[in-house]
């Protein structure tokens, strides 16, 4: 038997006027250019609304740009859902599409059994469904669809990355020390960089530089990213193992040789491979500690990872915050007591 307070709080809902917020999302810039753009979304849901008579709340559009559906892990989602949970005059989530939410069913039923928890509903504006059984199977084969659809478009750009790396082709931005060609969808040499990044591999190959000094290094030479920026130590090691440089293509779905001229040799890429483990080798033996719980935990209250770190002798593990910077959980826990809970 219901609560007479919870009773109580929903004949009061139904008295006053219908509040709502707005949740748009595009997971492309190219999604943005075309008819599913932002502006676009935000102006059918507040017709929507103004046509309905509701009330859109304060701060009420939570805009996702550049974020795919297939997770809720989105940073607006997040801040949305939460807020559906801890203000109480939230009635309704307008979203333009019900894939605007979520392409995932297991995602989308969590999030209405959360909001109807909390007295609240989600409505598309381009798919109806009333409130009947019926309506709620419709409502669930289009949550379906939905998921069936984003599986499907994966498919196909996978299988069209394979078939461009089966040609010798590049399918994506080049990296530094190339540049794309338009005309053959391949890559050509940048002449300006390409002599940096085979003198990076030869310097690096002597073994007398780190990461960091190989930075410095170059960028005391004058090299430069494309976007006119010193080069970090990141991008040192991330282009210092990376097989393109002599002329091999190498993604999750093919590995092919490349329609396009190499910047290094094969033996001198070996022999970069080479020292690059030397030093990791190195690097194992001297690490004072290790955090092996450091990226697998997450905190209970917003869901970001634990990092760990070293305070008067003693390991700790603390959240991150990395997905919500209001988090209220400040505290420092033990490894020891954090590692007993696995």
């Amino acid at each position: 038997m219901r609560e007479p307070r919870l009773l109580l709080k929903k004949q009061i809902k139904k008295t006053m006027s219908t509040n709502y917020l707005i949740y748009v999302r595009v997971s492309t810039s190219r999604q943005a250019e075309r008819e599913l753009s932002i502006p676009a979304q935000v102006k059918a849901c507040q017709k929507y609304g103004m046509d309905h008579h509701w009330n859109l709340l304060p701060d009420g559009i939570y805009e996702e740009k550049g974020e795919s559906a297939r997770t809720t892990d989105r940073p607006q989602l997040q801040k949305m859902l939460h807020r559906a949970k801890t203000d109480s005059k939230v009635d309704v989530i307008l979203v333009h599409k019900l894939d605007r939410m979520c392409r995932n069913v297991a995602d989308y039923a969590a999030i209405k059994m959360m909001l109807k928890k909390h007295d609240a509903k989600l409505i598309s504006v381009v798919e109806q469904f009333d409130e009947s059984f019926s309506g709620e199977l419709v409502e669930n084969i289009m949550a379906s669809i939905a998921q069936w659809t984003s599986q499907n478009i994966s498919w196909e750009v996978r299988k069209g990355l394979k078939e461009a790396v089966e040609r010798g082709r590049f399918p994506g931005y080049a990296p530094i020390g190339y540049t794309n060609d338009k005309k053959t969808k391949s890559l050509i040499v940048d002449n300006i960089r390409a002599p940096y990044i085979k003198l990076a591999f030869e310097l690096y190959a002597t073994g007398k530089y780190s990461y960091d000094s190989l930075s410095a290094e170059l960028n005391k030479r004058g090299l430069k990213s494309k976007s006119g920026k010193h080069v970090n130590r990141k991008s040192i090691e991330h282009f210092l193992c990376n097989p393109i440089y002599y002329g091999l293509i190498k993604t999750r779905s093919a590995t092919c040789q490349a329609n396009f001229p190499p910047l290094i040799s094969k033996k001198l890429f070996d022999d970069v491979q080479e020292v690059v483990q030397q030093h990791n080798h190195y690097a194992d033996r001297t690490r004072k500690h290790s955090y092996p719980m450091a990226g697998f935990m997450r905190c209970a209250v917003c869901g970001s990872t634990l990092c760990g770190q070293m305070q008067k002798g003693h390991l700790y593990y603390s959240c991150t915050h990395w997905q919500d910077k209001n988090c209220t959980e400040r505290k420092y826990m033990r490894w020891e007591v954090v590692e007993e809970q696995v």
